[in-house]
């Protein structure tokens, strides 16, 4: 993956257009989903401060009773929108904050920041881990999973290869790294828990 990864404002319209129409034909296990990356993550987990669900679909991760902590803010630009999938409306509680973007949630506010199967959805990823890192305290923990080496299609629009992410990842310390294959595809996937240092 090049550093020129940023797609055209059109073609992210028309992937978010995708993105909600999957979401309103798929109701998904959310219990089994939550799981599937919490059951990873466990060793690494801690009671947060603030968490921050990054592209976080329509059921953020924090809503689990296994994310502890006492501020959510949810990121994603369909979230207002999935709540109008009355399946999914049951865990937009009214204390979760919103935001469309990444950019519009402050620096060094989180303890935790969470970015699950979304950093090859987004329109520029190397934007998007600049952001991660920009809105993590001193201290806190990035979680990711991220699809490595899949080839795009109308949902994932970069492929994303695991030298460049790590390269980028560098700047923090690093927790826990796996690799696994993926349960859905043909490629492996990376789960990812840093630190951001101290200052």
């Amino acid at each position: 993956m090049d550093e020129q990864t940023r797609i055209t404002e059109e073609k992210y319209k028309q992937v978010q257009r995708h993105e909600l129409e999957w979401w309103r034909n798929n109701h998904i296990d959310v219990n089994w989903l939550w799981n599937t990356y919490l059951d990873v993550f466990e060793p690494w987990l801690r009671e947060f401060e603030c968490v921050v669900d990054i592209g976080c679909g329509p059921m953020p991760i924090f809503c689990s009773p296994r994310i502890q902590g006492e501020r959510w803010i949810a990121v994603d630009p369909l979230f207002e929108e999935y709540n109008s999938i009355p399946y999914y409306t049951k865990y937009h509680s009214g204390k979760i904050e919103f935001a469309n973007e990444a950019g519009q949630v402050a620096s060094n506010s989180a303890d935790g920041v969470f970015c699950l199967n979304a950093l090859d959805h987004v329109q520029d990823p190397g934007n998007m881990l600049v952001h991660l890192r920009r809105i993590l305290k001193p201290g806190g923990r990035l979680y990711l999973f991220v699809d490595i080496d899949k080839p795009t299609d109308p949902m994932h629009l970069h492929t994303i290869r695991r030298d460049w992410l790590l390269s980028k990842l560098s700047v923090l310390k690093l927790i826990e790294l796996k690799m696994n294959k993926s349960w859905k595809f043909a490629n492996d996937v990376m789960w990812y828990v840093g630190e951001e240092r101290a200052q």
